[in-house]
């Protein structure tokens, strides 16, 4: 009888976590979706700009997919893509055209704050962003 019992159970708990199993596989395959570790620079990220006429504050939004960063700049003056991005380890680049002036952008992550690096324009630009919460 204990013998009986022990294999009813067995199967009842195998055959109730196959078929968990299987919901799940159905679910992420229904919804098409494919779960990732995320990047630390995936997400909002936010920073102050100074020029001579007062502070500009403005938000970049990354996007990391294997090696290749993307995104947006926004401000109050509107929106910037980024394109052209390389990630490797806790540094990125990439590449923004602004007016016809080609700019190149480094980034360096530290904690939760990246110190971006700006070139090509009429002076090199350092300036500091950090996470948004």
């Amino acid at each position: 009888m204990r013998k009986l019992f022990t294999l009813a159970l067995t199967f009842i708990l195998g055959t109730t976590m196959i078929f968990a199993a299987n919901s799940v596989k159905e679910e992420i395959i229904k919804n098409n979706k494919t779960e990732f570790v995320k990047s630390p620079f995936d997400g909002k990220w936010d920073g102050i700009y100074e020029t001579p006429n007062g502070d500009v504050e403005f938000s970049i939004t990354y996007k990391v997919s294997g090696n290749k960063i993307t995104g947006t700049i926004s401000s109050e003056y509107g929106d910037m893509e980024i394109n052209e991005g390389t990630v490797k380890g806790n540094t990125f680049e990439y590449t923004m055209d602004f007016n016809g002036t080609e700019i190149n952008h480094k980034g360096k992550l530290s904690g939760n704050k990246i110190t971006i690096t700006s070139s090509g324009g009429e002076e090199d630009i350092t300036l500091v962003v950090t996470k948004s919460k």
